[in-house]
C-alpha cells in the first residue's frame, strides 16, 4: 500500500492542516492514544526511557509522535501526554529515581505538566527474616528463575505453571499474594469484598534474547512442595537444568543475574505482607 505521500495526498503535516479541529483530535486520538497503559521501561540509568504497548508495533509511538509532531508539537505533546495512562515499571528499587526523573523531563520539563494518568510498578521492598524457601535453576555454573514463551492461545497464567514444571520438574500453584494492581473487578464483587490476594502478575520486564528481538516477561508468584522429588523427563532436549531450592535469606546472593535478583525481591515482599488463607 503506497503511502499518503507517495498517492500525493501530500506529508502528514499538509494532511492535518486541512482537517477541521474536530477530525484533526479525532486522528490524534487514533494515533497516539493507547487503549491500555503505556509500559515505561529504563534499561539502565543511562539508557533512554521506552514505550510498550502490547499489540502495538515496536515504533510506536516515537513514528507516529515524529509525524504529528512535523505539524503541531505542542497539540501532538497535548494528547500524547495527557490522554494515555504512563505505567513506570521496574522490578527493583534501585533505579526507581532514574526512570522517573528521565520520564518527566525527557524530551522537555513541559511534558510533565500534561500529564494526567500515571501510575508506578516499583515493589516496595522490606525487612525479610527466616522464610521458606525459592525455586530456581542451575546450569553451568549460573543460577536463574524458570521462565519460558507461551504457547499459541494459553494464558499467560498457565505459562507460568508449565513453564516451571517443565524446566524444574517441580508442580506449583499460583499463589495470591497482596499487590497493588490496576485490574478491574468484575461485576459479580462489590468494592467491600475486594479480595486482598490476587494471581495478578508481580512485575513485568523486558529483554532482548540473541536475535535482538524483545520479549516481554510477566511474573507469577507460585508455591510448590519443596520436600517432594524432582519429576524426571519434563525438559525439553537442549535444556539441562539442575532444581535448586534456596532459602529466601541467600537467594539473593545466589541468584545470578540482577533483574532476577530484583523479581525475588518483589516476591518475598508481597508474600510477607500476606497470603490469604484458603480452604
Amino acid at each position: 500500500m503506497a503511502s499518503s505521500e507517495e498517492a500525493g495526498l501530500g506529508s502528514p503535516k499538509d494532511v492535518l492542516s486541512n482537517m477541521s479541529p474536530e477530525a484533526r483530535k479525532e486522528a490524534y486520538n487514533k494515533l497516539l492514544v493507547a487503549s491500555s497503559p503505556i509500559l515505561v521501561f529504563q534499561e539502565s540509568a543511562s539508557r533512554p526511557i521506552e514505550f510498550f504497548v502490547p499489540g502495538k508495533p515496536t515504533q510506536w509511538p516515537a513514528l507516529p509522535l515524529a509525524k504529528c509532531r512535523e505539524y503541531d508539537e505542542q497539540e501532538t505533546n497535548a494528547v500524547f501526554y495527557g490522554s494515555n495512562h504512563f505505567n513506570l515499571v521496574d522490578t527493583t528499587t534501585r533505579r526507581e529515581t532514574s526512570i522517573l526523573q528521565a520520564f518527566l523531563v525527557s524530551p522537555t520539563p513541559a511534558h510533565a505538566r500534561l500529564l494526567s494518568h500515571m501510575s508506578l510498578s516499583f515493589p516496595g521492598l522490606e525487612a525479610i527474616q527466616g522464610r521458606p524457601e525459592a525455586l530456581g535453576l542451575s546450569q553451568d555454573g549460573e543460577y536463574l528463575l524458570p521462565k519460558g514463551r507461551k504457547d499459541l492461545d494459553e494464558p499467560l497464567e498457565q505459562t507460568a505453571q508449565r513453564e516451571t514444571f517443565e524446566e524444574t520438574g517441580i508442580r506449583v500453584r499460583l499463589l495470591p499474594v497482596n499487590i497493588d494492581t490496576l485490574a478491574t473487578l468484575p461485576s459479580s464483587i462489590k468494592a467491600k469484598d475486594r479480595p486482598t490476594g490476587v494471581t495478578e502478575p508481580i512485575a513485568v520486564t523486558q529483554r532482548f534474547n540473541t536475535k535482538n528481538i524483545l520479549k516481554i516477561i510477566f511474573w507469577y508468584v507460585a508455591a510448590g512442595d519443596s520436600t517432594t522429588a524432582r519429576e524426571e523427563g519434563t525438559q525439553q532436549e537442549n535444556e539441562e537444568f539442575d532444581t535448586v531450592w534456596v532459602g529466601f535469606d541467600n537467594v539473593n546472593s545466589t541468584l545470578s543475574f540482577e533483574d532476577d535478583r530484583g523479581i525475588v525481591e518483589a516476591a518475598i515482599a508481597a508474600v510477607c505482607r500476606g497470603v490469604p488463607q484458603t480452604s
